[in-house]
């Protein structure tokens, strides 16, 4: 079974929602994302990281959409990071489990005849779960599901990426588990990590059950050592 790879139209969506998600980039919603790479409307930009349209990422294009992205243009065509890259937050290069699915889900769809055979709908059936919880695997919100080895086992069987990948690919992801947070301060956590190592290390810092109240001095408290990092 081949390693999974990266196609553009996913490095694009993976680097823009990471962006969007985790480093609370306003400039990678949607909507304001078109407007800085002239894209017309939000549909092509939806055909584009579905990779049914690619007239749209001619060189111009790209350099605008690798400049927002924060990567190089080499980077953001072939997936391999240049001297340039180097000194970028890591978490834009780390591979992400739902963008793997959902890469891995387009490229079925628009390699077959039988496309309705891959829609979210049909695709989350045959994998036994819902299409609202693969939805939002594939959007790299967080998910209990992805700490099941069953589940993982029937992304392998029905998508065919090598368990190895997803494991790997697993280590890195965020958000996972079902710790309570708020999505856009996750990549705050992870960007403390990277600043005191050269390495990724996860911690948990958003235990399970904590009180609004507590909820927000952890945040603040975050905040605090940001700027002392800073």
């Amino acid at each position: 079974m081949e390693t999974y790879r990266e196609a553009i139209n996913e490095r694009i969506r993976r680097l823009r929602l990471v962006r969007e998600k985790y480093l609370k980039d306003n400039n990678c919603e949607e909507e304001r994302f078109c407007k800085l790479v002239d894209i017309p409307y939000i549909g092509i930009l939806k055909e584009i990281e579905s990779s049914t349209n690619e007239k749209y990422l001619n060189n111009d294009r790209m350099k605008k959409i690798a400049d927002i992205l924060g990567v190089s243009m080499t980077y953001l065509v072939s997936g391999t990071k240049t001297a340039e890259d180097m000194a970028r937050p890591e978490v834009l290069f780390l591979s992400q489990i739902g963008s793997m699915i959902h890469g891995r889900r387009i490229a079925l769809k628009s390699g077959t005849k039988d496309k309705r055979k891959w829609f979210l709908l049909h695709a989350a059936t045959r994998l036994g779960i819902s299409s609202m919880e693969l939805k939002r695997i594939e959007d790299l919100y967080k998910s209990a599901l992805l700490e099941d080895k069953k589940i993982l086992k029937k992304v392998n069987d029905v998508l065919g990426i090598p368990l190895k990948d997803l494991e790997e690919s697993l280590k890195v992801s965020f958000p996972r588990g079902d710790e309570r947070q708020k999505v856009l301060d996750r990549g705050k956590e992870l960007l403390v990590c990277l600043v005191d190592s050269s390495g990724v290390i996860r911690q948990n810092k958003f235990p399970a059950e904590i009180s609004d109240r507590k909820y927000e001095k952890l945040l603040k408290r975050i905040e605090i050592e940001l700027t002392l990092l800073k």
